[in-house]
């Protein structure tokens, strides 16, 4: 019999991404660990990369499942031997227009993927096996943020699945990102040059010596009043602050908002202090836009 601590997580890009996701963090603290994410995917494929896992790898009691379930307004298709995803149908090109206005239905994707998520609790629940269920976004109030879906009623399809939403823990959306997606995320230059210019006294340097991060020679009473403003000090130095991110208008978490979300979302796991530090190593290159192939090897499976 196996008794190694296994891990399989399952998830979309907030599950599997060019840097490391929670799953890459808590899979440095079993003995085996599969990411079985993909970029774009929604809860179609999550489901049936569960079952391909679980076809290939025996789940035993021994074995932990986590599952980020994705939002409820993407398609996959699979075509020519490979799952094809690309994010919501409304915001992607791959769909064209006519595509989305004839054969999808939000309402009837979202009645699909509770469907799913329910079969894969019964089934993870008949494997034996330790599982949780995460989510990308809260699957209850999807319609309240986006204005395309506020005309599909969903309130007969959420009380009949209840028992399903509600073994969902909090999403990253509400947890990390406080419930609005440029929540941590660095302003764009043009609204940092708006922010100094509307707080800057006479005695401040001119904007343009701060955009190049050259405060020398400024008295450090004026440096302060300019890092009062959590922006401006990260602006200038990303490391100050290490809950204000600037990744470009890349809005995926970054590893140590992952590791955040996990101290606070699954607690019973233990991060190691190893591993804390390894995130932070991590999250300074990718705040700093340095390579970090010396750190991490993204693992790849193998899908039929």
């Amino acid at each position: 019999m196996n008794n190694k601590k296994r891990l399989f997580t399952f998830g979309c890009s907030f599950t599997n991404y060019k840097w490391p996701t929670w799953a890459d963090i808590l899979g440095r603290e079993f003995d085996y660990f599969e990411n079985w994410g993909k970029g774009g995917a929604g809860n179609k494929f999550i489901f049936h990369a569960l079952i391909e896992c679980h076809q290939k790898n025996k789940f035993t009691p021994n074995d932990t499942i986590i599952i980020m379930w994705s939002t409820t307004d993407r398609e996959d298709r699979y075509i020519k031997n490979h799952w094809r995803g690309n994010g919501s149908v409304y915001h992607h090109l791959a769909w064209p227009k006519e595509f989305v206005k004839d054969y999808f239905d939000w309402r009837g994707n979202f009645l699909c993927d509770v469907g799913l998520i329910s079969a894969a609790t019964n089934l993870l629940k008949s494997w034996n096996v330790n599982f949780n269920m995460l989510a990308m976004m809260p699957l209850d109030n999807l319609c309240s943020n986006f204005d395309y879906l506020k005309e599909d009623q969903v309130t007969d399809i959420l009380d009949l699945f209840k028992d399903v939403i509600d073994n969902i823990k909090p999403s990253v959306f509400e947890v990390i990102f406080n419930s609005s997606w440029g929540h941590n995320r660095l302003p764009k230059k043009e609204e940092i040059i708006k922010i100094y210019k509307s707080l800057s006294g006479n005695d401040w340097p001119p904007i343009n010596k701060f955009l190049e991060r050259d405060l020398s020679g400024v008295n450090e009473r004026f440096i302060k009043e300019i890092f009062d403003n959590i922006y401006l000090k990260a602006y200038f130095d990303p490391k100050s602050t290490p809950f204000v991110f600037d990744v470009g208008n890349d809005l995926h978490p970054v590893p140590l908002e992952h590791l955040k979300y996990l101290d606070t979302i699954l607690p019973e796991y233990n991060i190691s202090n190893k591993t804390r530090e390894w995130v932070e190593m991590v999250n300074d290159c990718i705040v700093e836009k340095k390579l970090f192939d010396d750190l991490w090897t993204p693992t790849a499976v193998l899908r039929v």
